[in-house]
């Protein structure tokens, strides 16, 4: 996929408003906060406020399900967060927010291999409700000079301010925290070594992103991060975008999810970053195994194989 997006950030460089010290920020401290106006949308042939509409009516409707889930069983419900997924194939109009340059761009500085969208959903701290453990979105890398695979975008759909459930993050953990192994979020799954680390991180360097309406995060995805808790009971909407390396399986399979009438739609840069192909035997292989990976037999299997992996 790099010569395509070679290709289109090339031609689309008028598009390309990234400044060295962006670039420079998310390598050094794991993320960057992009400072978008409504300027910056118009040309992109978005008006960031219709999304704040179109937004809200899908998690209007998903509330109104019985359970929100996405549509192959994988996604866990959160409580206390409105959340939407598969938003492309929900509502077509999100696509515009496939090939946006700066993120493009900035993701490709991240991850420097072939890479696509994983998943694309909205998250929501409902009020008094929201707060995270501090936790890696993927496994912590098994050396330091491993490539990175997950880059995620945010973008704010409403005002962010310290009361109404930023997003926090520890910068530089990337690096500083790289022998942090157990990751997740709830204290019972880490480490007693790892929970103190984490903790202590937490305590004494943790930061709140604030951020206007329009604005964008990249986050490098080894950076330790987590949500905070919506104190004010204000709207804190944000589009997020997974992007992954293309080494490893899609959290959605956009394929299959989004109607094959509507991929005539899309350009050739989109469908690389969405990846609507068919699947290669590699990817089939990959979704079964993810999909079935509570079966004893495959769990032995995925033990017997990590053997052979560096």
């Amino acid at each position: 996929m790099n010569s395509t997006l070679d290709n289109y950030l090339t031609n689309y460089t008028s598009l390309l408003s990234v400044s060295n010290d962006e670039l420079s920020h998310l390598e050094i401290e794991g993320y960057v906060k992009l400072s978008r106006n409504e300027a910056f949308w118009k040309k992109h042939n978005i008006d960031i406020n219709k999304f704040v509409t179109l937004a809200e009516d899908l998690i209007i409707q998903e509330n109104k399900k019985d359970s929100i889930r996405n549509d192959q069983n994988t996604y866990k419900p959160e409580k206390g967060a409105n959340r939407v997924s598969n938003l492309i194939g929900k509502n077509l109009d999100f696509k515009k927010f496939v090939a946006i340059p700066d993120i493009l761009y900035l993701v490709n500085n991240v991850l420097r291999d072939n890479f696509r969208i994983s998943s694309i959903d909205i998250r929501e701290p409902l009020p008094n409700n929201g707060g995270q453990g501090l936790h890696l979105d993927w496994n912590q890398r098994k050396n330091i000079t491993d490539k990175y695979l997950q880059c995620s975008a945010f973008i704010y759909l409403d005002d962010v301010n310290e009361n109404n459930g930023p997003l926090r993050l520890i910068p530089k953990s990337h690096t500083e925290m790289f022998n942090v192994k157990s990751t997740s979020m709830y204290k019972e799954k880490r480490t007693k070594e790892d929970d103190e680390i984490i903790s202590k991180y937490d305590t004494n360097k943790s930061i709140k992103i604030t951020a206007n309406r329009g604005d964008i995060v990249l986050l490098n995805m080894c950076v330790f991060h987590g949500g905070t808790t919506n104190i004010s009971g204000h709207r804190r909407r944000t589009i997020f975008i997974n992007f992954r390396s293309s080494k490893v399986r899609q959290q959605l399979n956009q394929f299959k999810y989004i109607k094959k009438e509507n991929h005539k739609y899309f350009s050739e840069i989109e469908k690389k970053i969405l990846n609507l192909y068919n699947p290669s035997l590699k990817e089939v292989i990959k979704r079964f195994l993810y999909d079935n990976r509570k079966n004893q037999i495959i769990v032995s299997l995925n033990r017997f194989l990590s053997l052979f992996r560096s």
